[in-house]
């Protein structure tokens, strides 16, 4: 750092202090340039621009006395030095000679503050200083820029990129060799290194008077802060009047004008200053054990200023600009040497500026996702109650089309309640553009996932991804899945996918995905399927407003008793008594009997995917029906039977003989255990034992009906209700 008792103490510029003023009084400030000027450009009107704060003014060619006109433009001077923060004026003399300054100036230089001092040395003497200092600058300059690279490095490819904070700090603290922390009142964004938020935690202002230095340099600036001032610089040195010595080299004035080198001439001052335009840091403040006073002028920072009152005054909103620190959120540095030069100062404003800017972006990112999940979960909520034109409406900005199959399926992620949220969105993200992800409202533990699914594309991207991401949790999730349902039967698609989940926790991977290639109707042949459906329902598919109630009615009233049924379809139960026995009636079926119930409710699964049925009947060329018995002795449905009771065939309690005989009886345990010559308590836990098996909820029509139809298929000793109502045995 190069100050005028430096100067003053090099024999080699012969420099003193005129008028009686002691080293003592200036000797600290700091010089961050030399400018020279010839008496004769003083007298026409040199400089005319203002100089640096620092600058140290060299006059030359001076006689004897100044007088008459040469000394007012020499009041004149030191005013404008003065008003400018410069370090002095020196000027240039021949040897022998004491006191160039007349009184007057004296008096002036002495009421505003200015030092005069006189040297004797060649004028290539100062040419040296002003090269020294222009090699500082230009060292200066090329850290500035290395340490800009290395920040813009860490510019990340999007401003809500959740680790960008944690990269910048981390390049700044590289790039200042210091700890920094970025923090909120109530919480750490970034740290670098870890341990920075312990170093820094007392140095950050928590009310009034409050916070200390962890140690000797700290600096805590407002994130976005702006400079709209002269930044207040530490007790490095330098007031108001001045700035970090390695900043600015030297300058000329005058029109044609030599240079101390005789190198040629140069208008006005070749330096930038860090009050116009810069940035208004936090104040730079060592601890109580630095005491001392601060070198420099009079309103300069002094050591051991209260942490808790730094930092810089906030543009006003008419600016155009934000608040900084509006929200509290700061940048707090620290390092034990040295102190912060100007190039750290504003390195510094430019981190947190950039910090600022991606402070605000993860907050906006923050509102529009929060917006967006509340969208998410208005709409899941409305397709749990069947409202899937209104649904629809809802995700229409946000993700048009999603919504638009008439399919869906859904998946259940189990882990702990205070993992949930990270999970959720990992789920959000490994699911984006494909299914809906929010958090259980129920069920603490739980995140749904909603799975719209289009006709005919076979795609398991969600399953597949939902999977790799609970093997990934460890122990502690698991996952369950659904069949595809129609959309407006989500809420017995969850309900499955919940029943899954329990199943899950008994596997070695923690997945069961019943709609994972383990759906009946996904290993049938579509068009014989439809076909059969479509030929067991022909009494009830004509007129066809009357088949729209009976599909909206009849899957719901076949798998609830008929209270819970009208409360699903916000219909009287009368309502859905008289519509049951219309189609019973009409498909001449009892459905009091699970087979009966089995096998409409088959049929309605198969036809789900349809939006309407075909306007016409069959020609009389069309293919011929099939029989449910044909369709379920394909290589294709025999394979998913084997797999479905695979693990149930292998059990030694005789699982198969008493899901047998609890089908015979209607599903009704005491008939069956009277059948068997079990108790009713064995034949429960045989049916629970068999639910773990098949991943399926045998209290649901869907997971009787594959029981029921895997039976069939494999023993033969389980009827299933055909076309005509007609029942059928495998020979």
């Amino acid at each position: 750092m190069l100050t005028l008792g430096t100067l003053a103490g090099r024999a080699e510029l012969e420099l003193a202090f005129a008028g009686g003023v002691s080293s003592a009084s200036h000797g600290a400030v700091r010089v961050v340039q030399v400018a020279t000027l010839t008496l004769p450009q003083l007298l026409e009107g040199e400089p005319q621009r203002r100089l640096a704060p620092g600058t140290l003014v060299l006059l030359t060619e001076v006689p004897f006395r100044l007088r008459g006109r040469a000394e007012v433009a020499l009041e004149t001077l030191v005013e404008q030095l003065a008003l400018d923060d410069c370090a002095g004026l020196v000027a240039h003399v021949a040897s022998g000679d004491h006191q160039p300054f007349p009184h007057g100036v004296r008096a002036l230089a002495a009421a505003v503050g200015l030092p005069l001092l006189t040297t004797t040395a060649p004028l290539r003497q100062w040419t040296v200083v002003r090269r020294g200092l222009q090699d500082r600058r230009l060292a200066v300059v090329e850290r500035q820029a290395a340490q800009l690279s290395a920040l813009v490095e860490e510019l990340p490819a999007r401003l809500a990129d959740p680790g960008a904070m944690q990269r910048v700090a981390d390049g700044l603290a590289r790039a200042l060799r210091a700890q920094v922390l970025v923090s909120e009142p109530e919480r750490v964004l970034a740290a670098a290194p870890a341990t920075a938020a312990d170093a820094l935690a007392r140095a950050l202002p928590r009310g009034p008077g409050e916070g200390t230095g962890p140690g000797p340099w700290t600096r805590i600036v407002p994130l976005g802060l702006t400079g709209e001032g002269d930044a207040r610089l530490g007790p490095q040195g330098a007031g108001p009047r001045g700035e970090p010595d390695a900043v600015h080299g030297g300058a000329t004035f005058g029109r044609g004008g030599s240079t101390l080198d005789g190198g040629g001439s140069t208008s006005g001052v070749a330096a930038s200053t860090s009050g116009q335009g810069g940035s208004t840091l936090g104040a730079e403040a060592p601890t109580s054990g630095q005491g001392g006073s601060t070198p420099g002028r009079e309103d300069a920072s002094t050591p051991g200023q209260d942490v808790s009152t730094l930092g810089a005054e906030a543009p006003t909103s008419g600016q155009g600009r934000s608040t900084p620190g509006q929200d509290g959120a700061v940048l707090a540095v620290t390092r034990p040497a040295p102190s912060f030069d100007d190039a750290d100062l504003r390195l510094l404003d430019h981190a947190a500026r950039l910090l600022g800017l991606l402070d605000q972006a993860r907050r906006e990112h923050r509102t529009a996702t929060d917006t967006a999940y509340a969208v998410r979960r208005a709409a899941v909520e409305l397709l749990l109650d069947a409202e899937v034109d209104k649904a629809r409406r809802v995700m229409a900005a946000q993700a048009p089309g999603l919504l638009s199959p008439e399919a869906v399926r859904a998946f259940v992620v189990d882990v702990p309640a205070t993992h949930r949220d990270a999970v959720l969105r990992r789920c959000e993200t490994a699911t984006a553009g494909l299914a809906l992800a929010v958090a259980d409202p129920r069920e603490d533990r739980r995140v749904l996932v909603v799975e719209p699914v289009r006709t005919g594309r076979a795609d398991d991207r969600v399953a597949t991804a939902l999977t790799r991401l609970v093997a990934g949790l460890g122990s502690d999730a698991s996952l369950g899945g659904s069949g595809v349902h129609r959309m407006a039967m989500l809420a017995d698609a969850v309900q499955e996918a919940v029943t899954a989940q329990r199943f899950a926790l008994r596997r070695p991977d923690a997945v069961a995905l019943s709609a994972q290639s383990t759906d009946l109707i996904d290993v049938l042949p579509a068009p014989a399927a439809r076909r059969w459906a479509r030929a067991f329902l022909r009494p009830v598919l004509r007129p066809l407003d009357h088949w729209e109630l009976l599909r909206e009615t009849l899957p719901t009233a076949l798998a609830y008793p008929y209270s819970v049924a009208a409360r699903r379809l916000h219909v009287h139960r009368n309502t859905v008594r008289r519509r049951v026995a219309r189609a019973a009636e009409l498909l001449e079926m009892d459905f009091s009997t699970v087979t009966d119930r089995i096998a409409v409710g088959f049929a309605l699964d198969v036809l789900a995917a349809e939006r309407q049925v075909p306007a016409r009947p069959a020609g009389p060329f069309a293919d011929p029906a099939p029989t449910l018995h044909d369709l379920l002795t394909t290589p294709e449905a025999t394979a998913w039977a084997e797999s479905l009771l695979c693990g149930a065939r292998g059990d030694h309690r005789g699982l198969l003989a008493t899901a047998t005989a609890w089908l015979a009886h209607d599903a009704h345990v005491e008939p069956a255990a009277r059948a068997l010559g079990l108790s009713e308590f064995t034949v429960r836990s045989h049916l629970r034992a068999l639910e773990a098996h098949t991943a399926r909820d045998l209290g649901s029509l869907r997971g009787l009906r594959d029981l029921q139809f895997a039976l069939h298929i494999l023993t033969g000793k389980v009827d299933i209700t055909d076309l005509r109502g007609g029942l059928c045995a495998t020979p």
